[in-house]
């Protein structure tokens, strides 16, 4: 994972928030960027809806997974 976290770039924000007037880095940019870096290293990355999240919202969970069955 120390690897995995030198080699991650910043990644540039280009989407803007109309209700905050903020910019965030767009997820299809994040994943084209840390997938091939964390890859190599033996991770994978899935996502899930989680449990208990307050009304009107949704909770994702991501399960970080190395080939060696860490998790």
């Amino acid at each position: 994972m120390v690897n995995v976290q030198e080699k991650i770039p910043v990644v540039i924000k280009t989407g803007k928030n109309p209700q905050t007037h903020s910019l965030y880095a767009e997820l299809d940019m994040i994943i084209s960027k840390v997938k091939p870096i964390y890859t190599a290293e033996g991770f994978s990355v899935s996502f899930d809806e989680g449990v208990d999240a307050p009304t009107e919202h949704i909770r994702i969970k991501a399960d970080v997974i190395h080939k060696l069955g860490h998790k």
